[in-house]
């Protein structure tokens, strides 16, 4: 009985193992509390490195151009950085939509941020391709003649480079597309809603980079055509050609540029072919001109036929054809807006 009793006294009190455990969890919960507020003040300082490097890209002028590929490998550092940060709330982000009003944006929240990460690093992987020759043109040590020839050599040289930056930022702007900007708070709603208004516009810009170098006229004198479509007269490939516009490059270098109604275009003095059977059956047209070669939804073959017809009637040869609609033209000018008129208005 006696050796009991000695054995409960030697024996720690309930009491005194919940203090100690207690003690414990405060520690463990100050060290965390410490940790958070650590990486908080480090998302804070990379968040801040990372406006302060985009204030600059924006502040570079054409004498600072040899900046801009060590402001963009900053900023994909940044970005890496806050990536890093954040990975427990991005890795929890997706399953909190639930959330009241701010829900969706967090649950969003990752995807905005691969998709920033993505295009960052395919303009990263762009500019690497064309600093050397944009950077000698804008200096002026090069004649534009040959400023453009090793413009045309570096981009045709790193074809693989450009079609993966090209691809990397489709998918990025497919991911773009699927957010639904009216689920997010207002102050991201209306900025990402105007870039999904952009989207087609940005995706066929990095879709035609590794195309630029086989468009390319190297020597002699190239048309290219661009065709302004009224989607209110609706053909094969969005609308009734109703303007031409033709660049005019000579040895690979723009020369005039101009804007002529599709019916001044044909040369009346040359033979024209007949017109697809289907054309001139239910649109009774007994010759085929140009303004009519978009017949076909395949844009290719539309492309190709107007090319033909405009070579048959002005004897110079198309080097590319671009195609564009009045919904195409309106998210054009909205990119480019406030332009200043002749007049002095402004839009």
């Amino acid at each position: 009985m006696g050796a009991v009793v000695s054995s409960m006294k030697n024996s720690p009190s309930q009491p005194s193992r919940r203090r100690r455990v207690l003690r414990a969890l405060a520690v463990i919960g100050a060290l965390i509390i410490l940790y958070g507020l650590f990486r908080g003040w480090q998302t804070y300082r990379h968040v801040a490195q990372l406006r302060t490097h985009l204030y600059s890209l924006k502040a570079l002028g054409p004498d600072d151009l040899s900046s801009v590929g060590t402001t963009l490998v900053q900023l994909e550092q940044d970005v890496a950085f806050i990536k890093r940060d954040l990975a427990l709330p991005l890795a929890a982000a997706p399953h909190l939509g639930w959330l009241p009003t701010i829900g969706p944006t967090v649950r969003a929240g990752p995807t905005l941020l691969s998709i920033g990460e993505s295009l960052l690093h395919a303009t990263t992987a762009i500019w690497e391709v064309v600093r050397e020759p944009i950077c000698v043109a804008a200096s002026g040590d090069a004649v534009p003649a040959e400023a453009l020839a090793s413009l045309q050599a570096s981009m045709k040289s790193h074809q693989a480079e450009l079609s993966a930056a090209a691809a990397q930022a489709h998918t990025a702007m497919d991911q773009l597309d699927s957010i639904d900007a009216d689920q997010l708070v207002p102050r991201l709603a209306g900025p990402l809603a105007q870039v999904q208004e952009l989207s087609p516009l940005l995706t066929a810009a990095f879709d035609a980079l590794p195309l630029l170098p086989k468009a390319a006229a190297p020597s002699g004198k190239h048309a290219y055509l661009l065709l302004a479509q009224n989607n209110d007269e609706l053909r094969a490939t969005g609308g009734f050609i109703s303007s031409i516009g033709v660049l005019s490059v000579v040895d690979g270098m723009p020369e005039t540029f101009s804007l002529t109604d599709s019916y001044k275009v044909e040369n009346w003095k040359k033979p024209h072919p007949d017109p697809p059977e289907e054309l001139r059956t239910y649109m009774g047209l007994d010759l085929w001109v140009t303004r009519d070669g978009n017949w076909w939804p395949d844009f290719p073959t539309s492309a190709r036929a107007v090319a033909d017809l405009y070579e048959l009637n002005r004897d110079v040869p198309v080097g590319g054809v671009v195609a564009v609609d009045m919904t195409a033209a309106t998210r054009l000018l909205e990119a480019l807006t406030p332009l200043e008129l002749s007049d002095g208005k402004r839009l």
